[in-house]
């Protein structure tokens, strides 16, 4: 009898521990923002904004119209409070709840709604387990790797429209400089990513520190692709790359949230930092 007593107290006291953690994840303090979206609606702070299928599922925008008038609102009420107080901005520490029965899709469109507001790092919480809270951390919208891989295209598209108002030299000397930040960039970016299809994996990496060094993988079985991962993890060769610790995850819109979290468990417990990217329609 004093067995079964004990496992009562036990399995009282750690449902008093699951239930103090969503208490606290979930109340916003003064500075915080919390927004939580299940099945059937979303709310901002506790006020529900919307319901979640017609604003967030069926929805081709990419930004939640509804939360980002509610961000640029509070956003906009701090700055003119700081400048009233003469106080310098702070920034917000954003959270976000998300059901796990949720796809992908309504996941990276919160995301992207607190990238567009101006918010910097996200902790988000899928499912119950409010133990295991991780953080995002916006990519840099002024990236000079990603503008020097970008600026072929969108030069080829102002020489389309007739718009670049650039001589040939000075077209040649913008190529010069391209190439010389893309050389450093492959010398100091593995650029690793992962992506998700069905059951199978691809990792794409820079393994060499050349311009054409990059290279994908393909594995069938998570056997397979975590080895290769604890792998890239080991080598002394990249070990001074300064994204080391990063990896880029891609993933198709209705890619469900319950099956994405123990691939977050395990990239974090290997010490990468993730940041997430869609993929196809």
């Amino acid at each position: 009898m004093r067995t079964v007593n004990l496992s009562l107290t036990f399995l009282f006291l750690i449902f008093v521990a699951c239930g103090s953690e969503e208490k606290e994840f979930m109340t916003p303090k003064p500075g915080e923002i919390v927004l939580d979206v299940n099945v059937e609606e979303y709310s901002l702070n506790g006020k529900v904004l919307g319901k979640t299928v017609p604003d967030i599922s069926n929805n081709d925008n990419l930004l939640i119209k509804t939360l980002d008038n509610d961000l640029k609102r509070i956003r906009r009420n701090e700055i003119e409070k700081a400048k009233k107080n003469n106080l310098s901005l702070k920034e917000f520490l954003v959270k976000l709840h998300l059901d796990e029965d949720l796809s992908f899709d309504e996941f990276y469109k919160a995301l992207a709604t607190f990238g567009f507001s101006g918010f910097t790092s996200v902790q988000y919480v899928i499912g119950s387990n409010f133990k295991d809270a991780y953080t995002l951390f916006m990519p840099e919208r002024n990236n000079e790797c990603r503008q020097a891989k970008n600026a072929g295209f969108l030069r080829l598209l102002k020489n389309y429209g007739g718009r670049t108002g650039l001589s040939s030299d000075e077209v040649w000397e913008q190529r010069i400089k391209e190439k010389a930040i893309l050389i450093e960039c492959a010398r100091k970016y593995i650029d690793l990513s992962l992506y998700l299809e069905d059951k199978s994996y691809t990792v794409g990496l820079n393994e060499t520190g050349m311009t054409d060094g990059n290279k994908l993988y393909r594995f069938e079985t998570d056997e397979e692709v975590w080895k290769f991962i604890e792998d890239i993890r080991s080598r002394r060769s990249l070990r001074d790359k300064e994204d080391r610790d990063r990896i880029m995850l891609a993933l198709r819109k209705n890619f469900l949230l319950k099956d994405l979290v123990p691939i977050i468990r395990k990239l974090t417990d290997y010490g990468y930092k993730i940041n997430y990217a869609i993929v196809g329609g």
